[in-house]
């Protein structure tokens, strides 16, 4: 998601600058909106995926490992 939203935020320069890249040569300054958007949008991802990640790591240190642990020690 970070490099979706650096690839769309080195276009979108490219594009407001007025340089012609590979992947910017079909694009124009009315694309500009549509990119600024894709941002906004991979950033608000990135934000929750961050979230989720910090809940699973709460879930698996609480629930999921303490448990795992007694398992184990009951084998030995």
């Amino acid at each position: 998601m970070e490099n979706t939203k650096r690839d769309t935020q080195n276009d979108l320069d490219n594009v407001t600058t007025g340089r012609k890249t590979v992947r910017t040569i079909f694009k124009n300054q009315g694309d500009t909106g549509g990119m600024v958007n894709k941002i906004e949008v991979t950033e608000k991802e990135i934000e929750n995926l961050l979230t989720l990640l910090e809940i699973v790591t709460v879930y698996l240190g609480d629930k999921i490992i303490p448990k795992f642990k007694t398992e184990k020690l009951k084998i030995y």
